[in-house]
């Protein structure tokens, strides 16, 4: 069994612990309190039971205010339904009933079968689009929830045609307007959003003796920070 946990703050400033459970591949939602033997049940907003495979990665999205998770071939996007006033009322309902989930649920569309990917990670820009980034090393772009572009940003061997590769983590910085990714070529690579230009080339960054298992901007945007994997390295 496990177990992935993510701290996220809401713009409702209401601290939200979201919980994965891998094995039996749910999505549960907490509404987090400081009080003295509240119970995790009765934290619990809703569950998530539609997924078929495995759950790599979730993030909440600011600018929408619903979750995203991504994993085998398949990005889903879920959050609290409208009008749900009292979000501990039926918290036993939804662990027995998926269907008494105060969670509503949207699969993503990939349009073509061919682009339906393993998804790793996922990140958010300001207007609310999410981005993805795949096990053979593109970057997906999805408006609502339909893909509307793929990018190949990593690869193996130097070359466009050489081995696939992951891209391990996706981060937007809404300050410089650009997108910054790690892969398992052990590249970080920078470029602007929007882009303007034709086939542009991004900015592209070598600190690591191995792949790159994370990346993020700084506080204040004037950064890249990122963590190795075999290297250990920050």
């Amino acid at each position: 069994l496990t177990l992935t946990l993510t701290l996220t703050l809401t713009l409702t400033l209401t601290l939200t612990l979201t919980l994965t459970l891998t094995l039996t591949r749910c999505i549960a939602l907490y509404r987090w309190s400081s009080q003295p033997g509240k119970k995790a049940e009765d934290m619990r907003i809703g569950m998530d039971k539609g997924h078929n495979d495995d759950v790599f990665c979730l993030a909440f999205n600011p600018v929408t205010d619903h979750v995203v998770a991504v994993g085998k071939k398949f990005i889903r996007f879920f959050g609290v339904k409208e009008g749900v006033e009292d979000p501990h009322s039926d918290a036993r309902d939804a662990k027995l009933s998926s269907h008494e989930s105060k969670l509503w649920a949207k699969r993503g569309v990939f349009g073509k079968r061919a682009l339906q990917q393993d998804l790793m990670c996922v990140g958010f820009d300001t207007d609310g689009v999410t981005y993805a980034g795949t096990s053979n090393g593109y970057i997906y772009r999805f408006a609502e929830q339909n893909m509307d572009l793929a990018v190949r940003a990593h690869w193996l061997g130097g070359a466009r045609d050489g081995k696939e590769c992951k891209v391990t983590a996706l981060w937007y910085s809404p300050w410089r307007h650009e997108l910054v990714s790690s892969g398992d070529d052990g590249f970080i690579k920078v470029c602007r959003y929007p882009c303007v230009v034709p086939r542009a080339r991004a900015k592209e960054y070598v600190g690591h003796s191995s792949h790159v298992t994370n990346v993020a901007f700084s506080s204040d945007d004037s950064h890249v920070l990122s963590t190795g994997g075999d290297d250990r390295a920050v």
